[in-house]
């Protein structure tokens, strides 16, 4: 995305932000260990979002919701969603991209050189500092993208 679709792109509610990027975070650790279910490591995004403890119930987020109630809501909607599967008693135990899940990430989408997965790996790799704001970016545009596609 370049500086000028920056420009051009709405600025968000704060939660729909926290969503995306930690959407992108857990899509992200799926479609890297696809087709092997994985455990979602709530540590790493804790850590992505700048929170080293694993004290999450008492990070609050901006939006005033805490970091622990963004990742549970986060898989939830996921998986509700059809993005994800879980062979776990939770939604985030044994989780795996499911078929739509893994055509959204291979998608490509005009403006980007590959597919999304790899334009999230390579926000991801772009710093020991997380660049969240091109993940919660690119995982907004693609979910939205994606949804309108399959409904029309």
């Amino acid at each position: 995305m370049t500086d000028d679709d920056r420009r051009k792109t709405p600025e968000l509610p704060t939660n729909v932000d926290e969503f995306n990027k930690a959407a992108g975070l857990i899509l992200l650790q799926l479609y890297a260990s696809f087709p092997e279910p994985i455990n979602i490591d709530h540590a790493a995004i804790a850590r992505a979002f700048g929170v080293e403890d694993v004290s999450w119930n008492a990070h609050m987020l901006p939006s005033g919701r805490s970091l622990s109630a963004l990742l549970s809501l986060t898989i939830g909607w996921l998986k509700m969603e059809g993005y994800t599967n879980a062979f776990g008693p939770h939604p985030a135990q044994s989780a795996l991209l499911t078929e739509k899940g893994l055509r959204a990430l291979n998608a490509i989408p005009p403006g980007l050189n590959g597919t999304v997965g790899t334009e999230l790996k390579k926000a991801v790799e772009r710093g020991s500092r997380l660049d969240l704001s091109s993940i919660g970016e690119l995982v907004g545009s693609t979910i939205g993208g994606f949804a309108k596609s399959m409904s029309s």
